[in-house]
Protein backbone atom coordinates (compact mmCIF):
# COMPACT_ATOMS: atom_id res chain seq x y z
CA UNK A 1 0.00 0.00 0.00
CA UNK A 2 1.39 3.47 -0.52
CA UNK A 3 0.90 6.44 1.86
CA UNK A 4 -1.12 9.18 -0.48
CA UNK A 5 -1.91 11.79 2.62
CA UNK A 6 -1.23 12.24 6.05
CA UNK A 7 -3.67 14.57 7.81
CA UNK A 8 -4.49 15.66 11.38
CA UNK A 9 -6.81 14.23 13.10
CA UNK A 10 -9.99 16.31 13.66
CA UNK A 11 -13.63 16.67 12.36
CA UNK A 12 -12.74 18.09 8.81
CA UNK A 13 -10.38 15.55 8.47
CA UNK A 14 -12.94 12.41 9.17
CA UNK A 15 -15.80 14.76 6.74
CA UNK A 16 -12.92 14.27 3.98
CA UNK A 17 -12.79 10.60 4.25
CA UNK A 18 -16.09 10.25 4.61
CA UNK A 19 -16.53 11.95 0.88
CA UNK A 20 -14.07 9.88 -0.69
CA UNK A 21 -15.55 6.51 0.53
CA UNK A 22 -18.79 8.14 -0.30
CA UNK A 23 -17.61 8.58 -3.63
CA UNK A 24 -16.10 5.44 -4.56
CA UNK A 25 -12.67 5.89 -4.09
CA UNK A 26 -10.70 2.93 -2.92
CA UNK A 27 -9.05 4.50 0.31
CA UNK A 28 -7.63 2.70 3.08
CA UNK A 29 -7.22 4.75 6.81
CA UNK A 30 -5.69 4.63 10.09
CA UNK A 31 -4.70 6.75 12.89
CA UNK A 32 -1.04 6.73 13.95
CA UNK A 33 0.33 8.57 16.34
CA UNK A 34 -1.87 11.58 16.70
CA UNK A 35 -2.32 11.50 12.71
CA UNK A 36 -4.72 10.07 10.00
CA UNK A 37 -2.90 8.05 7.51
CA UNK A 38 -4.88 7.50 4.09
CA UNK A 39 -3.50 4.49 1.91
CA UNK A 40 -4.48 3.57 -1.76
CA UNK A 41 -3.14 0.52 -3.61
CA UNK A 42 -0.83 2.58 -6.23
CA UNK A 43 0.47 6.04 -7.65
CA UNK A 44 -2.33 6.60 -9.95
CA UNK A 45 -4.96 6.81 -7.20
CA UNK A 46 -2.79 8.57 -4.94
CA UNK A 47 -2.70 11.16 -6.97
CA UNK A 48 -6.19 11.11 -7.31
CA UNK A 49 -6.22 11.31 -3.58
CA UNK A 50 -4.13 14.15 -3.17
CA UNK A 51 -6.17 16.61 -6.05
CA UNK A 52 -9.42 15.69 -4.44
CA UNK A 53 -7.85 16.80 -0.63
CA UNK A 54 -6.43 20.02 -2.46
CA UNK A 55 -10.27 20.90 -4.34
CA UNK A 56 -11.69 20.02 -0.27
CA UNK A 57 -9.34 22.45 1.33
CA UNK A 58 -10.45 25.25 -1.42
CA UNK A 59 -14.35 24.62 -0.61
CA UNK A 60 -15.22 22.54 -3.74
CA UNK A 61 -17.31 19.89 -2.93
CA UNK A 62 -18.87 19.73 -6.12
CA UNK A 63 -15.61 16.75 -7.58
CA UNK A 64 -15.23 16.02 -11.47
CA UNK A 65 -12.05 13.98 -10.93
CA UNK A 66 -12.82 10.28 -11.98
CA UNK A 67 -10.81 7.57 -10.09
CA UNK A 68 -8.46 5.68 -12.64
CA UNK A 69 -9.23 2.20 -13.55
CA UNK A 70 -7.17 -0.22 -11.48
CA UNK A 71 -7.12 -2.45 -13.81
CA UNK A 72 -8.44 -6.38 -14.30
CA UNK A 73 -8.01 -8.43 -11.69
CA UNK A 74 -7.08 -8.34 -8.12
CA UNK A 75 -3.88 -6.26 -6.96
CA UNK A 76 -2.34 -9.48 -5.10
CA UNK A 77 1.18 -6.87 -4.51
CA UNK A 78 -1.23 -4.39 -2.63
CA UNK A 79 -3.44 -6.93 -0.60
CA UNK A 80 -0.04 -8.77 0.33
CA UNK A 81 1.49 -5.38 1.94
CA UNK A 82 -1.86 -4.84 3.40
CA UNK A 83 -1.55 -8.30 5.24
CA UNK A 84 1.72 -7.99 6.42
CA UNK A 85 1.31 -4.75 8.37
CA UNK A 86 -1.04 -6.67 10.53
CA UNK A 87 1.03 -9.48 11.66
CA UNK A 88 -1.55 -10.79 13.79
CA UNK A 89 -3.93 -10.82 11.10
CA UNK A 90 -1.78 -12.70 8.67
CA UNK A 91 -1.08 -15.30 11.52
CA UNK A 92 -4.97 -16.01 11.69
CA UNK A 93 -5.28 -16.25 8.08
CA UNK A 94 -1.72 -18.19 7.55
CA UNK A 95 -3.34 -20.73 9.92
CA UNK A 96 -6.64 -21.26 8.30
CA UNK A 97 -5.35 -21.72 5.18
CA UNK A 98 -2.62 -23.66 6.28
CA UNK A 99 -4.70 -26.42 7.92
CA UNK A 100 -7.61 -25.99 5.08
CA UNK A 101 -6.52 -28.77 3.08
CA UNK A 102 -6.19 -31.25 6.02
CA UNK A 103 -9.42 -30.57 7.70
CA UNK A 104 -11.37 -30.33 4.24
CA UNK A 105 -12.15 -33.25 3.98
CA UNK A 106 -14.70 -33.40 7.22
CA UNK A 107 -16.94 -31.80 4.48
CA UNK A 108 -17.59 -35.48 3.16
CA UNK A 109 -17.51 -37.11 6.90
CA UNK A 110 -13.94 -38.20 6.93
CA UNK A 111 -12.25 -37.60 9.73
CA UNK A 112 -8.09 -37.63 10.18
CA UNK A 113 -5.55 -36.87 12.85
CA UNK A 114 -5.56 -33.22 12.19
CA UNK A 115 -9.66 -32.84 12.19
CA UNK A 116 -9.99 -34.81 15.18
CA UNK A 117 -7.69 -33.00 17.37
CA UNK A 118 -9.19 -29.39 16.02
CA UNK A 119 -13.11 -30.28 16.47
CA UNK A 120 -14.67 -28.96 19.47
CA UNK A 121 -14.64 -32.61 21.13
CA UNK A 122 -12.72 -35.92 20.55
CA UNK A 123 -15.91 -37.45 18.44
CA UNK A 124 -14.07 -40.80 19.28
CA UNK A 125 -15.64 -40.41 22.46
CA UNK A 126 -19.03 -39.85 21.46
CA UNK A 127 -20.62 -37.06 19.77
CA UNK A 128 -22.47 -35.15 22.83
CA UNK A 129 -21.58 -31.92 23.47
CA UNK A 130 -21.88 -30.40 26.63
CA UNK A 131 -20.21 -27.50 28.86
CA UNK A 132 -20.13 -30.09 31.37
CA UNK A 133 -17.69 -32.30 28.91
CA UNK A 134 -15.61 -29.59 27.34
CA UNK A 135 -14.64 -28.75 31.37
CA UNK A 136 -14.31 -32.67 32.69
CA UNK A 137 -12.01 -33.86 29.72
CA UNK A 138 -10.70 -30.45 29.72
CA UNK A 139 -8.56 -29.93 25.95
CA UNK A 140 -8.89 -26.07 26.23
CA UNK A 141 -6.98 -26.03 22.86
CA UNK A 142 -10.13 -27.06 21.46
CA UNK A 143 -12.06 -24.50 22.88
CA UNK A 144 -10.44 -22.23 19.87
CA UNK A 145 -9.31 -24.63 17.44
CA UNK A 146 -12.88 -24.83 15.99
CA UNK A 147 -12.50 -21.32 14.17
CA UNK A 148 -10.20 -22.92 11.80
CA UNK A 149 -12.09 -25.70 10.29
CA UNK A 150 -13.55 -24.62 7.09
CA UNK A 151 -15.76 -26.94 5.19
CA UNK A 152 -15.37 -25.00 1.45
CA UNK A 153 -13.11 -22.95 -0.59
CA UNK A 154 -16.08 -20.42 -0.60
CA UNK A 155 -16.31 -20.97 3.38
CA UNK A 156 -12.75 -20.01 3.91
CA UNK A 157 -12.94 -17.24 1.35
CA UNK A 158 -15.66 -15.39 2.25
CA UNK A 159 -14.72 -15.70 6.21
CA UNK A 160 -11.20 -14.10 5.09
CA UNK A 161 -12.37 -11.26 3.28
CA UNK A 162 -14.28 -10.35 6.21
CA UNK A 163 -11.53 -11.25 8.69
CA UNK A 164 -8.91 -9.15 6.69
CA UNK A 165 -11.53 -6.19 6.06
CA UNK A 166 -12.51 -5.70 9.97
CA UNK A 167 -9.24 -7.00 11.82
CA UNK A 168 -6.84 -4.76 9.77
CA UNK A 169 -8.85 -1.91 11.17
CA UNK A 170 -8.61 -3.18 14.87
CA UNK A 171 -5.24 -3.85 14.35
CA UNK A 172 -4.03 -0.66 12.84
CA UNK A 173 -5.99 1.21 15.30
CA UNK A 174 -5.36 -0.64 18.66
CA UNK A 175 -1.84 -2.98 18.24
CA UNK A 176 -1.62 -6.94 17.67
CA UNK A 177 -1.92 -7.29 21.30
CA UNK A 178 -5.18 -5.80 21.58
CA UNK A 179 -6.02 -7.46 18.19
CA UNK A 180 -5.20 -11.01 19.00
CA UNK A 181 -6.57 -11.03 22.46
CA UNK A 182 -10.13 -9.98 20.31
CA UNK A 183 -10.08 -12.87 18.69
CA UNK A 184 -8.92 -15.69 21.02
CA UNK A 185 -11.41 -14.82 23.37
CA UNK A 186 -14.38 -14.13 21.57
CA UNK A 187 -13.45 -17.24 19.24
CA UNK A 188 -13.76 -19.23 22.91
CA UNK A 189 -17.41 -17.79 23.19
CA UNK A 190 -18.41 -17.85 19.80
CA UNK A 191 -17.97 -21.43 20.22
CA UNK A 192 -18.81 -22.04 23.47
CA UNK A 193 -22.52 -20.45 22.75
CA UNK A 194 -22.72 -22.79 20.04
CA UNK A 195 -22.15 -25.54 21.80
CA UNK A 196 -25.12 -24.75 24.14
CA UNK A 197 -26.95 -24.40 20.78
CA UNK A 198 -26.82 -28.34 20.45
CA UNK A 199 -25.97 -28.13 16.79
CA UNK A 200 -23.11 -31.02 17.59
CA UNK A 201 -19.24 -31.36 17.30
CA UNK A 202 -19.32 -30.56 13.46
CA UNK A 203 -18.92 -26.68 13.10
CA UNK A 204 -16.15 -24.47 12.01
CA UNK A 205 -14.92 -21.43 10.95
CA UNK A 206 -14.18 -17.96 11.55
CA UNK A 207 -17.38 -16.45 10.80
CA UNK A 208 -18.02 -16.24 14.82
CA UNK A 209 -14.90 -13.73 15.08
CA UNK A 210 -16.08 -12.17 12.40
CA UNK A 211 -19.20 -10.94 13.62
CA UNK A 212 -17.54 -10.62 17.12
CA UNK A 213 -15.15 -8.39 14.92
CA UNK A 214 -17.87 -6.72 13.35
CA UNK A 215 -19.83 -5.68 16.73
CA UNK A 216 -16.39 -4.14 18.32
CA UNK A 217 -16.57 -1.87 15.61
CA UNK A 218 -20.43 -0.96 15.12
CA UNK A 219 -19.45 0.24 19.67
CA UNK A 220 -16.32 1.68 18.54
CA UNK A 221 -18.09 3.87 16.08
CA UNK A 222 -20.01 5.49 18.86
CA UNK A 223 -17.27 5.93 21.42
CA UNK A 224 -14.40 6.93 18.89
CA UNK A 225 -16.17 8.58 15.97
CA UNK A 226 -13.26 10.83 15.19
CA UNK A 227 -11.49 7.70 14.24
CA UNK A 228 -11.23 7.12 10.67
CA UNK A 229 -10.06 3.46 11.38
CA UNK A 230 -14.07 2.45 12.39
CA UNK A 231 -15.39 4.65 9.17
CA UNK A 232 -16.50 2.15 6.57
CA UNK A 233 -19.27 2.12 3.85
CA UNK A 234 -22.41 0.79 5.82
CA UNK A 235 -23.13 -2.00 3.25
CA UNK A 236 -20.85 -4.93 4.72
CA UNK A 237 -22.10 -4.40 8.17
CA UNK A 238 -25.44 -3.96 7.03
CA UNK A 239 -25.60 -7.37 4.82
CA UNK A 240 -23.89 -9.15 7.58
CA UNK A 241 -26.55 -8.13 10.29
CA UNK A 242 -29.36 -9.39 7.54
CA UNK A 243 -27.57 -12.58 6.48
CA UNK A 244 -27.33 -13.32 10.65
CA UNK A 245 -31.22 -12.68 10.68
CA UNK A 246 -32.24 -14.45 8.25
CA UNK A 247 -29.96 -17.20 8.70
CA UNK A 248 -30.83 -17.49 11.80
CA UNK A 249 -34.84 -18.18 10.90
CA UNK A 250 -33.69 -21.46 9.46
CA UNK A 251 -34.62 -21.21 5.94
CA UNK A 252 -31.08 -22.46 4.75
CA UNK A 253 -32.08 -25.75 6.89
CA UNK A 254 -34.41 -26.96 3.83
CA UNK A 255 -31.29 -26.66 1.25
CA UNK A 256 -29.17 -29.09 3.55
CA UNK A 257 -27.27 -25.92 5.10
CA UNK A 258 -26.83 -26.13 8.92
CA UNK A 259 -25.26 -22.61 9.79
CA UNK A 260 -23.89 -22.32 12.85
CA UNK A 261 -25.67 -19.35 14.25
CA UNK A 262 -25.42 -19.93 17.63
CA UNK A 263 -21.15 -18.90 17.03
CA UNK A 264 -22.48 -15.85 14.83
CA UNK A 265 -24.57 -13.97 17.89
CA UNK A 266 -22.21 -15.10 20.54
CA UNK A 267 -19.54 -13.57 18.36
CA UNK A 268 -21.32 -10.49 17.68
CA UNK A 269 -22.57 -9.79 21.29
CA UNK A 270 -19.26 -10.87 22.58
CA UNK A 271 -17.55 -8.43 20.74
CA UNK A 272 -19.81 -5.68 21.38
CA UNK A 273 -19.39 -6.15 25.00
CA UNK A 274 -15.37 -5.91 25.05
CA UNK A 275 -15.63 -3.07 22.54
CA UNK A 276 -18.13 -1.59 25.62
CA UNK A 277 -15.98 -2.23 28.36
CA UNK A 278 -13.39 -0.53 26.58
CA UNK A 279 -15.08 2.82 26.59
CA UNK A 280 -14.36 6.12 25.24
CA UNK A 281 -10.93 6.64 24.48
CA UNK A 282 -8.52 9.52 26.00
CA UNK A 283 -8.80 12.41 25.49
CA UNK A 284 -5.78 13.39 23.77
CA UNK A 285 -4.27 16.66 24.97
CA UNK A 286 -4.22 19.99 23.37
Amino acid sequence: MIRALVLPVEAETGAFVAALRLADVPVHSFEEQGQVVLEVADERIAGVVQQLHAAWARGERGWSIDTPPAGVGINWRALFNGIWQCPGLAAILIISFAVYPWVISLADGELNALSALMLIVDVGAGNEVTLGRLAQEFEPWRWLTPVFIHFSFMHIAFNAAVIFEFGRRIEKAQGTFIFLLLVIITGVVSNMVQVMTGLGPLFGGLSGVGYALLGYILVRQKFDPQNTAWAMHPSLPLSMLIFLVLFSTGVTESFGMRVANGAHWGGLVSGGLLSLLAGAPTPRPA
